[in-house]
This record gives C-alpha cells, structure tokens and sequence, in this order.
C-alpha cells in the first residue's frame, strides 16, 4: 500500500514491557485492522491508553498504514452487476458500517459485508465492500449523500445514534430476510430427497443469524467524511474473466454475477483457473467435486480466494455438453443454494 503523509503527531511514551525508553514526538497512523498506531524507527506499534506504544509487542510496516485522518476522507466506488453489486468502501469497519446502514435506512438490501481483496480502482483504495441488491447509481449516491458528503462542520452522529439506526433498518432487513430464507426452506424441504441436506440448511440459516448479531455487537462510532466525487470503476479484472473464458474456457458459461465475485473477493484466482479447466475438459464433474442434493444436477466445489479456502464454485452440464457455472463465497451459500434449486 502506498505510504501517504501523515496528519497528525503526538508525544508518545516509547516502552520496552515495563521499561521506559523515551518520550518523542511520533507520527500517528491507523494500522491494517484498524487500531491507532505511532511510528517509532520505521514501524508502527499499537498506540495504547495514555499514548503509550510497546516495542515488544507486534508492529507493522509505516507503508501498511493510512493517515490517522482516513476515516474522516473515506471514498467509495460501485461495481455493478446484473442482479447484485459491490459498494466499495475506503476507510475502517466504521465507515462501512455507516454505508451500510444509510443503505438499508434508503430500502436498499444489504447482503453481506467483507474486505476488499481486487485490485483498487482508479481514485480509491477500498478496504471494505458491501454486497447489495442491484440498484441504479442514482439510488446509492442518494443512500451515501449523508455518510459521504457531509461537511466538516456538520457533528458525525454519535454512537448511540448509529446503534439505534443500524438496530431499527437491521431489524426489518433480518425480518425480511428471514421470510425469504423460510420460503427458500420450504421449496428446498419439497425437492430434498435427503433430510440431511435440510438440516445444513437450518444450520447455515441459524449461523447467518447470529453472524448478523455478532457484527451489531461491533458497530463503533462513525467519523465526519469529506465531500468527494466517487470515482468509476474499471472493468479490467471483468475483462480478464470474460477473456480467459471465451479463449481458453468457451464450454464454461457464467452465471448470474460470477465474473464480479472473482474480481472483488478473489485476491488470487490461479486455484479457481485450474479447477475451471478440468471442469472444462471432462463430461462429468472431476474429482474434488460434491453433489448436491437438494438440487438437482448441481454439483459444488471449494476453492482458494488466494486468502482461504472461502470460495465456492458451482456447476451443472448444459444441454449442449457444456456446464454452466456460479462462483461465489461460502457466506452467501444459503441464497446460492435457494437459488440453485429453482434453476
């Protein structure tokens, strides 16, 4: 990451465990997870109450970190798809909460938040997407006027604001999502002809549950942002996926929005290549692929992300010889599964 120059400084107490080194002016930074930092000696060490920094604990390079001021110039951008669609947020878990509760607070569905692993368009480097249903831009520059384009002088709302907020928009989405999810169920329960099926089914909707509770408990307080114009996005990694199929891959059609998933949460996509290739060169699914039995003719594979071991591909031979093909990530297996029964 790109070092930028850094906007504020204080005078830090350098320890060493119990032992006090010095006290200096440092160069303050937010680190890769979020956390306050000081600069000491070319690396940034926690900054810990009282302005205090440890040099026996973990540091981070100072080119792995962002301005203290970051969050309050967060940008966005938007990658859209045919039926969903990426808001990439630059900024801390902060800033992509508060999208995504102006998002929901605009009747606009929110399907998952996660961190940015493409490459950064052009003006902005995201560290944070949230999947929504597809709208037209209009509507999420609207939703993210006020989170967004605020001015300096306007107060950021406190946190129990933005609790009770993001509480009262969550608590319609999880009800909606809900009846959705038991409506899904109950086509799934239909067409499952094992009931083991149907309790993984329960169970990733139990799981989605409490992930959404877990990620309420973690809201903090959000930060003023600076009025700036959202930049476009390029198309470069679409192109990339669209070239290597129609080249190298042309028995293998994309569904749905396939090519944007492995252009916004793919960091490396050599391991989802070479399990398309020996997809493609062979008349039944290949080894590492398991059916699926609530839907028929689906079969499912796990894939690296070039992070871990969170993507899923899914297949199913067209009446042509060729396959049709979902990619997508285990946190959204409960929608793709509904989805893949009624294909």
């Amino acid at each position: 990451m790109e070092q930028r120059d850094s906007a504020d400084q204080r005078e830090i107490a350098v320890m060493d465990g119990a032992e006090a080194l010095e006290t200096r002016l440092c160069d303050v930074w937010v680190m890769p997870d979020g956390r306050p930092g000081a600069a000491w000696r070319g690396l940034v060490f926690p900054l810990a109450d009282g302005d205090r920094i440890d040099i026996s604990q973990s540091a981070v390079p100072v080119q792995a970190c962002r301005a203290a001021t970051r969050t309050a110039r967060s940008r966005y951008a938007v990658i859209s798809g045919a039926t969903e669609a990426y808001v990439l947020v630059e900024g801390d878990r902060v800033a992509a909460d508060a999208a995504a509760v102006a998002l929901r607070g605009a009747g606009i569905k929110v399907l998952r938040i996660g961190r940015y692993l493409g490459d950064p368009p052009a003006g902005v480097t995201p560290d944070w997407f949230i999947r929504i249903a597809a709208v037209a831009d209009e509507a999420i520059d609207a939703a993210l006027a006020g989170v967004f384009d605020r001015s300096a002088n306007d107060p950021a709302p406190s946190l129990q604001e933005l609790r009770v907020r993001l509480l009262e928009t969550d608590l319609l989405a999880a009800r909606q999502r809900e009846a959705g999810l038991q409506a899904d169920l109950a086509r799934l329960r239909q067409r499952a002809a094992d009931t083991a099926e149907e309790a993984t089914f329960q169970q990733a909707l139990a799981e989605e549950a409490l992930s959404e509770e877990q990620r309420l408990r973690a809201l903090a307080e959000a930060q003023a942002a600076a009025p700036v114009p959202r930049p476009a996005v390029p198309a470069r990694l679409q192109e990339e996926v669209a070239l290597v199929l129609t080249t190298l891959l042309p028995k293998l059609q994309l569904l749905r929005d396939s090519a944007t998933v492995v252009a916004v949460e793919f960091a490396g996509r050599r391991a989802l290549w070479r399990a398309l290739g020996e997809l493609h060169t062979s008349a039944m699914p290949p080894a590492g692929w398991k059916k699926i039995h609530a839907a028929d003719g689906w079969w499912e594979r796990h894939v690296s992300n070039g992070q871990d071991d969170a993507g899923r591909v899914y297949a199913r031979r067209g009446d042509g010889g060729g396959w049709g093909v979902l990619v997508s990530h285990k946190g959204d297996q409960p929608r793709d599964l509904a989805w893949l029964a009624r294909q």
